[in-house]
């Protein structure tokens, strides 16, 4: 497993009131599974074998007027030392995490959890939203990612979304599962709901996913109903 997540103090972590992704860390660890934790694009490791998931935990912004990034900068930081940040490799935008990927073979390269937090307000939820489904889908246009997952912007720490996704991992259980697992958490309907209770949020889980990935016979064979979340 590898978890870019930003230091504690990064701004948008500090007014949601969500601890960082030690959450993320100890959800994996719970499960048996062996997490490396790194804070920067530069910090991507050069590995002989592709992980099983890269799972992102930060906010998300916009660069350029189009581009969406993680920003993985701390929030102590003068102007001018953002700057040098992002050129050192604060922001992780998908050009970057192509780069990386393109490392493995096809068919080999990890599952790609992007999960940002609830921010301060939850009129700054549907943006995140926006930005997390954005950056989902350049990284799936790229070819060189079989399967993508929009999670987070939840109260807390969103720890059984993430403990939902270990399970899934450590047994090898079909991804399509999972995502209607995921969904089906959302316990309300939407039409009395507002953006900050969770249940919008829930709903709005994303899966960009190959046919491969999505291993859609397994779960016809298992009697289970099959949907087609390639796109949500």
């Amino acid at each position: 497993m590898l978890v870019c997540d930003p230091p504690y103090d990064n701004s948008s972590y500090a007014s949601s009131g969500s601890p960082s992704s030690r959450s993320v860390l100890g959800a994996y660890k719970a499960h048996g599974l062996v997490p490396q934790e790194i804070r920067s694009r530069q910090g991507l490791p050069k590995l002989q074998a592709p992980p099983a998931v890269l799972h992102v935990s930060a906010p998300l912004r916009l660069i350029g007027g189009t581009t969406p990034c993680f920003d993985l900068s701390a929030t102590e930081l003068s102007h001018g030392e953002r700057l040098s940040r992002t050129a050192l490799g604060a922001d992780l935008d998908p050009d970057h995490l192509v780069r990386w990927l393109r490392r493995f073979e096809p068919g080999t390269q990890p599952l790609v959890v992007l999960d940002p937090p609830r921010p301060g307000s939850p009129a700054d939820i549907p943006l995140q939203l926006v930005l997390r489904n954005l950056f989902a889908a350049t990284l799936f246009a790229s070819g060189h990612v079989p399967a993508v997952l929009g999670v987070g912007l939840l109260r807390g720490t969103g720890k059984p979304q993430v403990d939902r996704v270990a399970r899934t991992v450590r047994a090898d259980s079909p991804l399509l599962r999972l995502y209607a697992d995921l969904r089906r958490s959302a316990d309300r309907p939407t039409h009395d709901t507002r953006w900050g209770e969770d249940i919008l949020e829930q709903h709005c889980v994303s899966l960009f996913a190959s046919p491969a990935a999505l291993r859609i016979s397994e779960i016809s064979e298992s009697g289970s109903p099959a949907e087609n979340p390639t796109r949500s």
